[in-house]
């Protein structure tokens, strides 16, 4: 799929003017066959990484291209808007990913069906990454602890793997932090 990107990409940016600024991004990722045995059902719409990472691409005709593999927000996309603009909004989340800023130590999310004026009504998940660990926290109580570098899948729950207690205990504390800002 990243080789049908970028080309695709390419192609469009051929017919951009060099001085243009261009974002792409897409609101959930796709998997289009089988990976490592996980099929579409870990897709679109899930929790899982399959369906939560997406292709960030931001050209900017003052900045070197670079390949970047840090984690980033959707809302990091709105403030590096921003920072192009010469705009401040200082009351918005988010950094700028042009910046030397620190890398985040960790990136969350949530799923609701519609909940938009009380999200927690109808909330059907949240997770958080750190690093190569993702704690999914499900409104069913089914939650879930996958070592991304070990299992990228996500086919090995680990939460009750009793070695793993501290860290999921600092990733339910970071949660809570981040789902509350």
């Amino acid at each position: 799929m990243v080789s049908w990107f970028d080309a695709v990409v390419g192609q469009v940016l051929a017919g951009v003017p060099a001085d243009t600024i261009v974002v792409y991004l897409a609101d959930n990722g796709y998997v289009q066959s089988s990976f490592g045995g996980v099929s579409q059902s870990r897709s679109k719409g899930t929790q899982y990484e399959n369906g939560i990472r997406t292709q960030l691409l931001i050209r900017h005709p003052n900045k070197p291209a670079t390949i970047q593999y840090d984690l980033a927000s959707d809302v990091d996309v709105t403030a590096t808007i921003l920072a192009m603009a010469q705009g401040v909004h200082s009351d918005l989340p988010g950094r700028d990913l042009f910046t030397a800023a620190p890398t985040p130590q960790q990136v969350f999310g949530s799923r609701s069906t519609l909940g938009i004026s009380n999200p927690n009504s109808t909330l059907l998940w949240r997770w958080i990454r750190s690093d190569n660990w993702k704690l999914v926290d499900s409104a069913e109580g089914t939650d879930e602890l996958y070592d991304l570098a070990s299992d990228p899948g996500e086919a090995q729950n680990l939460i009750n793997a009793p070695q793993w207690t501290s860290l999921l205990s600092d990733l339910r504390n970071g949660l809570e932090t981040l789902w509350l800002q």
